[in-house]
């Protein structure tokens, strides 16, 4: 019961309004995190998602956007968590959308609103620090309470 109750507060405090934390935030801590939320271990990964980016290359302030989206017409996702990392798990960039469901979290990514189906989202990755490393934008996504895909989705952009 402790547990719980801690991992409460520390995710209620995490995400109340969008707090950011620093960039050394290791992205297992932010995994681990979410599947607290939800009380699940992350399901065996499906075909049923795709994340796709706008170019393969990147350089500093200029917009990268990313899409995630269902495979099938039919089959939608209510959550999703969206973040962009270096080599070192070190988060990089910024993001924004104008999707009114999705919204800046702390880790340094996006994350839904609301558990509102949705077969698609559009987000923009902004990379405002000098790096000159592949960079790997990962979506944990969150097909129901019980479905929760980590580590299934990715795409690797490299400097240009």
């Amino acid at each position: 019961m402790k547990t719980a109750i801690s991992a409460l507060l520390i995710f209620s405090l995490l995400f109340h309004e969008g707090i950011s934390l620093s960039n050394g935030i290791p992205s297992s801590a932010c995994d681990k995190i979410i599947l607290e939320q939800y009380n699940v271990n992350p399901t065996a990964c499906s075909s049923n998602f795709i994340i796709k980016s706008s170019t393969s290359s990147y350089t500093i302030n200029e917009p990268v956007t990313i899409t995630i989206s269902s495979t099938k017409p039919d089959t939608t996702f209510t959550g999703i968590y969206l973040l962009a990392q270096d080599r070192s798990s070190t988060k990089i960039g910024s993001w924004k959308t104008t999707d009114s469901l999705v919204e800046s979290a702390s880790c340094n990514g996006l994350m839904h609103k609301s558990k509102v189906e949705k077969t698609s989202i559009e987000a923009v990755w902004y990379p405002t620090v000098n790096v000159a490393e592949d960079i790997t934008i990962k979506a944990i996504i969150i097909e129901n309470d019980n479905m929760i895909y980590v580590n299934c989705y990715n795409v690797i952009i490299t400097p240009r």
